[in-house]
């Protein structure tokens, strides 16, 4: 029996509910998760300029406006940590609203969409090519591909004006998965043309039955939308001469996000390659079906994987020509051209196996065992997170700067380790001034999250505007001499190390750039005094003198000049 429009839209609203519920218990994990501690302190700055007033980070272009606007005013009223859960639980709702409306296109059964969204995660986190993913911790891009996914559910039942309002909506929260979205299917509608369609398809209703005064206005609001994300992107660079941005394009797509954006630096094909394979194989035994909508997303799939084959092109090009051509490829490459592929070729192979079991005759029981299989993996994967959770205590980002040893004493050391990191961030907090400057060890990512104070230059907060990459990547070089065209510390000697981690101690007061305080791990502190003295333009702050040792002190100093 249909169900009528109250019934439906709460079947939605319940299915959409439990889905959300099913992606958190796949990816949960403590706060700030990856890139939570970069984007949110920037949406906090945002809407309060009295935090940390004086990072390179937080003072460079503001490209996500929609983001900064719609969650920046959380953390100065709720706090980072319930703050990040509510951004974490609205992102999660309209993914999952997304995949449920996505799903409801092709199936009319509850619970079938929590299925298709919770397989799609685990693939997506399993097997992408780029490091790309759409559930985790809160980002503008999360919203952007739960818009995305229901506009192309609403495209499907000829919803048109709705359509152009989310994909204008995903433009707004991420401008790059946005476009990628839209490109996608423009290349679907355009092929799709040429396609047999039913009868009853949508897009056979002549365009002159649909009220003008319906699509004006959904055109304009979709075009203020897309207005939002675009303009901040295209202003980021509006000052900067053309070798300037070339060579912060180098120094992002070539060295800094090369792991995202460069094909060559990848190594996880024998990964992502055998899943293209099954999208195809699936897709080409479903074509049979004569499913119009399947076809169409389908086709917007292999839309994504032409964008990637493009990404794939320029990768070649600017890892081994020269000249202009390959400052263009560099420059082109900041686009992630692979972050759709490692999204909707998972959600292709999914929604694609569900097709095709579902189609095998009901003797042979292959759609029940499937639904089963699914069902357990979806289960068996949240049971996976959740005791990794109890495992690992740590924060997403923490997880990521260090992964946990195999020796269960060395695991309580690092276990410790963080826990001192924070301390030592509390007290930074609580005993500093809120405008003060610090430099901090290289390999971490939450010194403003937790001390909530700026910082001379961190690796993992890369500014997005040319004008700003570039003295951030000069202060990178001074204190740890890491950067593009340069080795990266971590891959050299012990030694080295020692020698590089204390920089800052032994330019004495000479760097180029002011800075009040000096973090650094106990260990090298007492490795560097053991051959010579503390300098004297810095004293020890904290610990303070007779407490106990931390991993980490705290050093102020009073010679660094501008």
């Amino acid at each position: 029996m249909t169900e009528n429009n109250s019934q439906r839209r709460s079947s939605v609203a319940l299915e959409t509910g439990l889905l959300a519920l099913v992606m958190g218990g796949l990816v949960w994990v403590a706060a700030p998760d990856v890139n939570e501690a970069h984007y949110l302190v920037k949406a906090r700055h945002f809407w309060d300029r009295s935090y940390c007033p004086t990072d390179i980070f937080t003072n460079s272009h503001e490209t996500h406006w929609a983001f900064y606007i719609t969650h920046g005013w959380l953390f100065p009223l709720l706090g980072y940590e319930l703050g990040t859960w509510v951004g974490r639980l609205a992102s999660w709702l309209v993914i999952a609203w997304g995949i449920v409306v996505l799903s409801r296109v092709f199936w009319n059964g509850m619970g079938i969409a929590i299925l298709v969204g919770g397989l799609t995660v685990m693939l997506n986190e399993s097997l992408n090519l780029a490091g790309e993913w759409f559930v985790g911790g809160v980002e503008g891009k999360c919203y952007a591909y739960g818009f995305g996914f229901a506009a192309i559910a609403f495209w499907f039942r000829g919803r048109f004006p709705l359509t152009w309002i989310l994909l204008g909506l995903a433009c707004a929260f991420h401008i790059v998965v946005g476009i990628w979205l839209t490109s996608a299917m423009v290349f679907a509608w355009w092929v799709a043309r040429w396609l047999p369609a039913p009868p009853d398809a949508e897009e056979c209703v002549p365009a002159s039955s649909r009220p003008f005064l319906r699509w004006f206005p959904a055109a304009c609001l979709s075009l203020l939308f897309f207005a939002v994300g675009f303009w901040p992107a295209i202003m980021q660079n509006a000052d900067a001469s053309r070798e300037v941005i070339v060579q912060a394009a180098k120094a992002q797509s070539l060295w800094r996000l090369a792991h995202h954006q460069l094909a060559t630096e990848f190594h996880r094909w024998f990964l992502f390659l055998p899943l293209v394979v099954i999208w195809l194989f699936l897709a080409r035994s479903n074509w049979q079906s004569r499913n119009h909508h399947l076809a169409r997303f389908n086709l917007v799939v292999l839309g994504s994987l032409l964008i990637a084959l493009g990404g794939l092109v320029l990768s070649l090009l600017a890892s081994f020509s020269n000249g202009p051509a390959s400052d263009l490829s560099a420059l082109l490459l900041t686009l992630y051209w692979f972050r759709l592929a490692d999204v909707l070729i998972p959600l292709g192979c999914v929604i694609n196996a569900g097709i095709f079991f579902s189609a095998l005759p009901k003797e042979m029981g292959a759609g029940r065992f499937a639904v089963v299989l699914a069902t357990v993996g979806c289960l068996g994967g949240m049971a996976w997170n959740l005791y990794q959770g109890q495992w690992d205590v740590r924060s997403g980002s923490a997880r990521q700067t260090v992964m946990l040893p195999q020796d269960p004493a060395q695991q309580q050391r690092e276990m410790e380790a963080e826990k001192n990191w924070i301390r030592t961030c509390l007290w930074i907090r609580a005993n500093t001034p809120p405008d003060a400057t610090f430099i901090t060890p290289l390999n971490q990512q939450t010194f403003k999250w937790y001390a909530h104070r700026a910082e001379v230059a961190s690796r993992k907060d890369m500014p997005q505007n040319a004008t700003s990459i570039l003295p951030w990547l000069k202060r990178l070089k001074v204190l740890f001499s890491i950067g593009p065209e340069l080795e990266n510390s971590m891959e050299l000697s012990m030694q080295d190390q020692v020698a590089w981690e204390y920089r800052p101690l032994l330019f004495e007061g000479e760097l180029p750039f002011s800075a009040d305080y000096v973090v650094l791990e106990q260990r090298w502190v007492d490795e560097f005094l053991r051959y010579q003295p503390l300098p004297e333009n810095l004293k020890q702050v904290y610990p303070e003198r007779g407490a106990r040792k931390s991993t980490f002190a705290v050093f102020q100093q009073s010679d660094f000049v501008d």
